[in-house]
């Protein structure tokens, strides 16, 4: 199982955590905090967050023509992995 975060990466390189409505300042971008801190996605679902997010940056981010959205990977611990966060904590 795979599970991703959302980040707004704005054009001053700060980094931004959508948490399905809005976006939170990141002060530090290490990836092994992003599923502690935000909203996560499973696969079905980050397509259309992601459209979602991308809405809402124009919106929030006016000065930013394209806004640059990405999802990042959360590592899930599965029978099959070592590492990662387990799929049952909350978001």
């Amino acid at each position: 199982m795979t599970i991703y975060n959302i980040v707004y990466s704005s054009p001053d390189h700060k980094t931004y955590l959508w948490n399905g409505r809005d976006f939170d300042l990141l002060p530090d971008a290490d990836d092994s905090k992003l599923f502690y801190s935000g909203k996560a996605y499973t696969e079905d679902e980050v397509i259309e967050a992601v459209i979602q997010s991308r809405e809402t940056a124009s919106q929030i981010f006016t000065d930013d023509p394209e806004p640059k959205i990405d999802r990042k990977e959360i590592p899930v611990n599965d029978s099959n992995t070592e590492g990662g966060h387990s799929h049952h904590m909350s978001t």
